[in-house]
């Protein structure tokens, strides 16, 4: 087994414990190593999608093809490139499981690279919508993965905001058009995907635009630096990796003990949701026809007051007989105050917070 090879190499060569099982996840999504606590910190500052297998991982593939396969242009086979690269992923959408998200990268860059091949123009959304029907066709359950839904959406929103930039912003010089692309890539994956994770997470990430401005444009690099570390087996690019990894988790936690950083114990009904992005939807539509900034701020204090309104539960008290870990506990709760009973210590009570989110949520215990 493929996988089995190459997760073997990855923790025989000198990587810190933590890189390993990082590495791991990110480039075969076998993240069951992955702390707990790591991936709350990433959630708590809005980098999930660090975690999980997606287009922001298929985009770093296809960058390290990009730049091994290079000498094929200059050749003059840049044909010959495009059709090795497309083997490539779709051999490392299998290896990787056939998830929803990797698939649905995969396929829209399938699609891109097809239509260079045959001079057609290639519309980014038209490709992703296809990306969604097909991957909905060969397993239609997926709909309702999170995954599935997360990846959707931020790309959605990542190519409406690069449309709108283009149409607001194109005539800024290039370093000035580079920044405002990054803050609205940034803002747009979190308008998109951000009431899905207060509704699967019941976390809503603040200084998302922060975490997402430093982090994302490092991971390519120290990705990149992973998987040559893995091929060649280098201690210096490992150490490297190693420090990469080290130094990105250090910011996260920094950011996460950050004043008002996150919002935890959301809790976020479907409805919520759907009433979101009808929302989200009629700003969309007023920014394209350029109506007044007035439209686009009026819809966003609607939104805002419904995505408030919906974190806002009234306090409940009573208790509650548990069952897990192998234990018995007693919740009691009284206006968003608990106790456990027997009591607890503080490691037992932070399991119990991650593994019942969802329950304190509803209850509006902190």
């Amino acid at each position: 087994d493929i996988r089995r090879v190459i997760t073997r190499r990855i923790y025989s060569l000198p990587f810190s414990p933590e890189s390993k099982d990082f590495l791991n996840q990110i480039i075969l999504g076998q993240g069951t190593g992955v702390d707990d606590d790591i991936r709350q910190s990433f959630a708590n500052v809005g980098l999930a999608h660090i975690l999980a297998l997606s287009g922001l991982h298929i985009g770093i593939i296809t960058l390290i093809l990009s730049l091994l396969l290079a000498p094929l242009d200059y050749l003059r086979l840049r044909k010959l490139r495009l059709c090795l690269t497309i083997v490539v992923l779709l051999f490392y959408a299998a290896l990787t499981g056939m998830s929803a998200s990797v698939s649905r990268a995969v396929i829209m860059s399938t699609v891109t690279f097809i239509a260079f091949l045959v001079y057609r123009r290639n519309t980014p959304v038209n490709t992703l919508f296809l990306a969604a029907v097909l991957v909905l066709a060969i397993s239609p359950f997926d709909l309702f993965d999170v995954g599935f839904q997360l990846s959707f959406m931020a790309v959605l929103f990542i190519l409406i905001a690069n449309s709108l930039a283009r149409k607001y912003f194109a005539k800024q010089s290039k370093i000035a058009y580079w920044f405002t692309n990054l803050v609205l890539m940034s803002a747009a994956s979190m308008i998109g995907t951000g009431i899905l994770s207060a509704f699967y997470f019941n976390v809503i990430p603040i200084v998302f635009l922060l975490s997402n401005a430093v982090i994302v444009p490092l991971m390519p690099i120290v990705v990149s630096v992973g998987v040559v570390s893995i091929l060649v087996g280098s201690d210096v690019l490992c150490a490297a990796f190693s420090t990469g990894f080290d130094w990105a988790l250090y910011f996260v936690r920094f950011v996460e003990t950050l004043p008002f950083s996150y919002s935890a114990n959301v809790y976020v009904s479907i409805i919520d949701v759907v009433i979101y992005y009808i929302f989200i939807a009629a700003a969309i539509v007023a920014l394209y026809k350029s109506l007044k900034a007035l439209s686009a701020i009026f819809v966003s204090g609607i939104i805002l007051y419904f995505t408030l309104e919906s974190t806002v539960k009234p306090a409940h008290s009573g208790a509650m007989i548990l069952n897990d870990f192998n234990e018995t506990p007693i919740l009691l709760y009284d206006k968003g105050r608990s106790m456990l009973f027997p009591v607890v210590d503080s490691d037992y009570r932070t399991q119990f917070s991650i593994y019942h989110k969802k329950l304190l949520a509803v209850l509006s215990i902190d």
